[in-house]
């Protein structure tokens, strides 16, 4: 029987990273050296790894838009890092911070192919569960999830499939927009049975000569 909504398919998707992500409560109990505890379970799979500042926290409003983290000012007892651990391809990537756990696909020589939201999901609930469950053995406290989030960035060149006027990529951004995957869906808050849409204006331009759509808003580059 065939699907009642059949996921669209494209030969060349513009998808060029992809992010699922859950962001909960900060883990009072979780430390600096419970980075790199974790990364030993882990380290097999993803032996790369990055430190990074930490992400501030976001609020979700369904009755306006998602209000991105700005400034934050946070005391703590010891410094707040966000750690990136990197596959050997360089494409996959876990996120890992005190408040927030986020899977990444992406593009790095632009030959990859897109391996589909079917194959990711997956991926993402197994790498969730392991953090999981090095809290569990840890004695750390379980995330009591705040907000969940998929994010899909496309880069759509100017003049490859449509006109390389600014109102023309406007149009298409818009229509895009109106079923588009690049939103972001809160653990709460739905209409009619329906889970609230919601995007963030945090557009980057990127490359020579294209748009970048990223979480629902554009820039012409």
């Amino acid at each position: 029987m065939a699907e009642a909504n059949p996921t669209p398919k494209f030969k060349r998707p513009p998808v060029i990273e992809t992010l699922l992500g859950v962001q909960f409560g900060p883990l009072r109990s979780f430390s600096i050296p419970h980075f790199g505890l974790f990364w030993s379970q882990i380290r097999s799979q993803y032996p790369h790894q990055e430190m990074k500042p930490p992400l501030g926290p976001e609020v979700e409003d369904f009755g306006m838009s998602v209000t991105p983290g700005g400034v934050q000012v946070m005391l703590t007892t010891e410094p707040d890092a966000r750690c990136w651990f990197i596959d050997s391809s360089q494409t996959q990537l876990i996120q890992l911070q005190r408040d927030r756990f986020i899977r990444n696909w992406r593009k790095v020589t632009g030959e990859e192919t897109y391996p589909e939201y079917a194959v990711l999901k997956p991926r993402f609930e197994q790498d969730w569960t392991r953090f999981l469950h090095f809290l569990d053995d840890a004695g750390i406290e379980r995330p009591e999830v705040n907000l969940c989030e998929a994010t899909y960035v496309n880069h759509i060149p100017i003049g490859v499939g449509a006109e390389t006027g600014v109102d023309d990529a406007q149009q298409s951004l818009s229509d895009a927009g109106q079923e588009g995957p690049t939103a972001r869906h809160g653990p709460a808050g739905s209409q009619e049975g329906r889970p609230a849409r919601r995007a963030t204006a945090d557009a980057h331009g990127s490359g020579p000569s294209g748009i970048r759509i990223d979480r629902g808003c554009a820039e012409v580059v």
